[in-house]
């Protein structure tokens, strides 16, 4: 049993409470339809990877892996066979940020993009975190939730193809 004084004062925030979660349940969904818009010209460059920030760019797709050249600014980041960009890579990337920017413009990393046989996106991870707010969607048509988490973050389903990490509610 919950102390009589303990539940006086949570009761009134029960209705604030629930209008949060409601405000952000509509805000993830407002982020997935402008997540959905970007499926397209990341199938047509076929991406895997994509990371567009002022201290790192980097680019994983049909073509081959690209970074910028500094080691330290995009650690851990396509690690591996990555190169400079090239000037086609450099036009692709910039290709592709533009159309991010008109569809999600918060958009700066997208990671494990897989697609069908037929080319058609199948599941991939959308970073739109900025600053200590982290909005982590994940794409997968007819997922099922994770059940584990990290530490201090939970899984919410979004719709029939999206779902969200999100801080677990105190």
């Amino acid at each position: 049993m919950f102390p009589r004084a303990l539940l006086l004062m949570v009761t009134p925030l029960v209705p604030l409470l629930a209008a949060c979660g409601d405000r952000e349940a509509k805000a993830a969904e407002k982020d997935v339809m402008r997540l959905q818009a970007t499926l397209p010209v990341l199938a047509a460059y076929r991406v895997r990877a994509y990371r567009h920030q002022p201290w790192c760019q980097a680019l994983e797709y049909a073509r081959g892996r690209f970074a910028t050249d500094s080691k330290e600014s995009c650690a851990g980041i396509l690690d591996g066979n990555r190169r400079p960009f090239d000037q086609t890579a450099r036009r692709d990337i910039e290709a592709i940020r533009k159309a991010m920017r008109e569809a999600a413009d918060d958009l700066q990393v997208v990671n494990d993009l897989e697609y069908s046989a037929d080319g058609r996106p199948v599941r991939g991870v959308f970073d739109c975190s900025e600053g200590h707010e982290r909005r982590v969607y994940f794409y997968d048509p007819g997922y099922t939730l994770p059940t584990t988490a990290p530490p201090g973050a939970s899984y919410y389903p979004v719709n029939e193809q999206w779902y969200r990490l999100a801080p677990t509610a105190p």
